[in-house]
């Protein structure tokens, strides 16, 4: 497990390139629930103030958050069991455990009220709000993890045999 911490921290290419697509899905993702006080506003009477931080916090606090958070869910599985190296990848079980927790509570809150329309207790809101960004750090690690690469069996080995080498050198102060 060690090992794919080091690996994680060690490509800032890799880090940049997933903090762009995280990004850009994100701002897409929530792209009605910004666009919904406009709509809001459209529909209200004319001498109705707009107010756009009040209509979205009212959608998220009738528990929208856990849908755009459900919706992460598939693409977060998907990362976490394709493998395209073909190599075994520890951290996996941590992410899919995660994940199916973190989709069981946002499937269990939709279905005390599946229209969403009444307000949920605030502390489910600010559950919705964690989770939803947990989704959005998963997304974004396993897409690292994605692009990193375990070293093959010719690069382990010599990379061992050079320590070795080391090492004896160390005990032992001659050069071999």
């Amino acid at each position: 497990m060690w090992f794919w911490i080091k690996q994680f921290f060690s490509h800032r290419a890799f880090h940049i390139k997933a903090a762009e697509e995280v990004a850009f899905v994100a701002i897409v993702s929530v792209l009605p629930l910004l666009v919904l006080p406009f709509l809001a506003s459209a529909k209200a009477p004319a001498d109705t103030p707009f107010d756009f931080g009040a209509t979205i916090w009212s959608a998220v606090s009738s528990g929208q958050l856990y849908l755009y958070s459900f919706s992460m869910f598939g693409t977060i599985m998907w990362l976490c069991v394709e493998d395209v190296s073909s190599r075994e990848f520890p951290p996996r079980k941590y992410f899919v455990l995660g994940a199916t927790g973190s989709a069981f509570l946002c499937l269990l809150v939709y279905s005390t009220d599946p229209a969403l329309s009444k307000p949920i207790n605030a502390t489910l809101v600010r559950i919705s709000l964690y989770i939803y960004f947990v989704y959005l750090f998963m997304y974004y690690a396993l897409l690292v993890f994605k692009m990193l690469r375990a070293p093959g069996i010719d690069e382990t080995i010599s990379e061992g045999v050079e320590r070795l080498i080391r090492h004896s050198e160390n005990r032992t102060g001659a050069d071999l």
